[in-house]
């Protein structure tokens, strides 16, 4: 009818109407049940002349077609396709985002049975090595179980605890000969230092002796009052030292020190400068100082402190 033809073109009615001819018009609204046309008996219409006046009729009222189908408003119409399309659009949108959470899902998915499948190895890897393990539990179970039988048998417990003992006393000496061992390469360790510290000597007493020859020995004369010069708290300085080594004595009074070229001496001198590293811890130093030197009957110089 033409309700089905306003609902496929969704045409507003004026505009449908427009379309026809009067003809084309007369044929839609007027067919029977058998599909014969009615036709009303109307004055003939021509192309040019003018269309009849508009039968007044009550608002929101038309004819029944042939089809016994009833005509709606326009209205109401427009009403339901608006109804209509915005159910449209909510199912169209609710499956949109059920598309998009079902992507979400399969991702997931994929994920979790990824994880599943890596696990399902890790827990089958897990039964294979508990299954080897309990094999060789039950071996070493019968192994433990055939030994104490073997050992009931042949009763050799004294013979095992001679064993152990032998070993343990085996073990022992092993111990005290590391031991020694170790004290050895100590003592070897020690005499390669010496060795090192005395090669060092032998080669400064070597440069001292080549010095010596080529230089002629200094006197002191008393008349030049020589001075030591304590330049640090662990440096005496003199134009007196001109020996590679020095033996020097300090008194427990800590009142005086004397000076003595020596060879075999512990204190080093160089550049007329003589080291004594432990010099601070007994007697402090403040400032540079002085001292007058005299000589001790045995060549010793001496300064009092």
């Amino acid at each position: 009818g033409l309700y089905g033809v306003i609902m496929m073109r969704g045409t507003s009615l004026q505009d449908m109407v427009k379309s026809f001819s009067s003809d084309e018009f007369a044929e839609m609204m007027s067919k029977n049940d058998e599909g014969e046309v009615k036709v009303k008996k109307k004055t003939a219409i021509s192309k040019g002349a003018p269309m009849p006046k508009k039968v007044p009729v009550k608002k929101e009222q038309f004819e029944t077609t042939g089809s016994n189908e009833e005509m709606i408003p326009l209205s109401e119409h427009n009403e339901k396709m608006k109804k209509q399309e915005t159910k449209y659009e909510k199912l169209e949108k609710k499956y949109k985002d059920l598309s998009e959470t079902n992507k979400g899902i399969k991702s997931e998915l994929a994920k979790v049975k990824k994880a599943l499948d890596v696990e399902k190895g890790k827990k089958e890897e897990a039964e294979r090595k508990a299954t080897e393990l309990g094999k060789k539990y039950a071996d070493a179970t019968d192994e433990i179980k055939d030994l104490k039988k073997a050992i009931e048998k042949n009763d050799n417990s004294d013979v095992i605890k001679e064993k152990e003992d032998e070993i343990a006393r085996l073990n022992r000496i092993l111990k005290e000969k590391e031991s020694k061992l170790k004290e050895k390469e100590e003592q070897i360790k020690s005499l390669e230092e010496e060795r090192d510290s005395l090669d060092s000597e032998k080669k400064q007493l070597m440069e001292e002796i080549e010095s010596l020859k080529k230089e002629d020995a200094v006197e002191v004369k008393i008349d030049q009052s020589p001075i030591i010069t304590r330049i640090s708290a662990t440096e005496f300085q003199s134009p007196s030292f001109n020996s590679a080594r020095y033996r020097v004595f300090l008194s427990r009074d800590c009142r005086f020190m004397t000076f003595k070229a020596d060879i075999m001496g512990s204190a080093t001198c160089k550049n007329g400068t003589i080291m004594l590293p432990i010099l601070a811890n007994y007697i402090p130093f403040t400032e540079k100082k002085d001292y007058g030197v005299q000589f001790t009957a045995n060549g010793e110089m001496l300064i009092y402190l």
